[in-house]
Parts: C-alpha cells; structure tokens; sequence
C-alpha cells in the first residue's frame, strides 16, 4: 500500500510540475542596435519565422539568449510579432517565436 501511495505521489508531482505559460507579446523587440525609422521606409523584406530557447536544468533562464538564438536562426537583427513563453519544470526557460528581419544600417 505504501508503495502505491509513494508512486502515485510522485507521479502527480512530475505531472503537475511541467507547463509553458505566455510570458509576453511584442510587438518588435531585439537585442541589438537597429534604426528603427527604416522600419517606415520600406527598407526591409519579408522575414522568416523562427524560434529561439533558452532552457537550463540547474541556472536560471536568461530571455535575452533566448532572443539571441533565435535572432541567430534566421539571420536578422530584429523580431516582429514575438511571443515569449516561460517553460517550468525539469528544464526551466523562456521560448521566443516571432519573425526575424534584417533591418540595414543607415548609410
């Protein structure tokens, strides 16, 4: 009966104890230096959808590197339309969806 009630309890645990939640929405955000009035101009072609991680077991989760990657996967300088969402349980971190553009440096 112990047996039982040890296995059950630490199933409910490892079920309960994993989940993604919506951290946040943006609009455009980016880790680097971009001139955002060529965002207007038109200086900018279509983007790729990408997804960036930055999960840890042990450390804590930086959404900045999690940006980064994903910024990284498809060669851009710039997300639109992120969503950031936080990931808990046996590896803990942030998820960052969004499309990554290349916005160029003013001449």
């Amino acid at each position: 009966m112990e047996r039982f009630l040890v296995v059950g309890v630490c199933s409910f645990l490892l079920l309960t104890g994993c989940a993604t939640n919506r951290f946040a929405d943006f609009t455009v955000v980016s880790t680097k230096n971009v001139d955002l009035t060529l965002l207007t101009s038109g200086a900018i072609e279509a983007g790729v959808k990408v997804d960036g991680q930055h999960l840890t077991f042990w450390s804590a989760p930086n959404m900045e590197t999690a940006i980064d990657n994903a910024l990284e996967k498809g060669k851009g300088n710039l997300l639109l339309d992120a969503v950031v969402s936080f990931r808990s349980g046996w590896k803990s971190g942030y998820i960052v969806e969004g499309t990554a553009v290349y916005v160029p440096k003013k001449p």
